[in-house]
């Protein structure tokens, strides 16, 4: 799945996680792959499911 660094960045800043949204914006492509990045992500408990059931991400 393909989702874009923005949302992924705008869901850490909602949950108060600053500090690793700002780690995704300067180490993250701008459309982050999960599973490529997937041990990357997992360090962050990204929640890919929040953006399969929202529609906030899209597929390449």
């Amino acid at each position: 799945m393909i989702v874009s660094k923005e949302q992924i960045v705008a869901d850490l800043r909602d949950q108060g996680h600053g500090e690793a949204a700002d780690k995704v914006e300067r180490d993250l492509p701008a459309d982050v792959d999960t599973v490529k990045h997937a041990d990357w992500l997992k360090d962050l408990d990204f929640r890919e499911e929040a953006f399969k059931l929202s529609g906030e991400y899209y597929s390449k």
